[in-house]
C-alpha cells in the first residue's frame, strides 16, 4: 500500500496482505486484509498510530522511508 495524506501532517503508512485467509484462525479473508497504519507529524514530535503483521514489516518501513521519518517519537 503506498503512503498517502490524509489531513494535513497525517498520513496512511499501512500495507494490504492479499495472502492473509483467516483471521484469529476463525474468521475468513477470501479476499485478504488491510493493516491501518498512521503517522501523525506534530510541531515537536511525531507519533505512529499502530503497525502492520511482521510480515508486511518491510513495506511499513519502506513507506516511512519515503516520508523521510528518522525517528518516532
Amino acid at each position: 500500500m503506498v503512503s498517502r495524506g490524509l489531513r494535513p501532517n497525517v498520513y496512511s503508512v499501512g500495507a494490504i496482505d492479499w495472502d492473509r485467509r483467516l483471521f484469529d484462525e476463525l474468521i475468513p479473508l477470501p479476499d485478504g486484509t488491510s493493516y491501518n497504519a498512521y503517522l501523525i507529524k506534530g510541531r515537536e514530535k511525531t507519533a505512529l498510530l499502530d503497525t502492520v503483521d511482521p510480515t508486511k514489516e518491510h513495506e511499513l518501513l519502506a513507506n516511512l522511508e519515503k516520508m523521510g521519518v528518522k525517528n518516532i517519537d
